[in-house]
């Protein structure tokens, strides 16, 4: 399975770590697209155009954009 590496050029610290889901057989977490480290500014954006997702603590030294999408 492809991964595309996400960077963005946000210098605020990291917030969460956001899974991002797509639907699949009538339920909201059906694949898991994408993992992306977040600021509490970027949040709402890492949600954007999925059907679901699932915020957690951030990993030590992760920066605001740093993430997997799967394709």
């Amino acid at each position: 399975m492809p991964i595309e590496i996400i960077r963005d050029n946000c210098e605020a610290p990291v917030t969460a770590r956001v899974e991002q889901y797509t639907p699949r057989d009538g339920r909201a977490h059906g694949d898991l697209a994408g993992v992306l480290h977040v600021c509490e500014y970027h949040r709402a954006d890492a949600a954007e155009g999925y059907s679901a997702t699932y915020s957690t603590a951030s990993a030590d030294g992760a920066r605001c954009g740093d993430g997997m999408r799967f394709a």
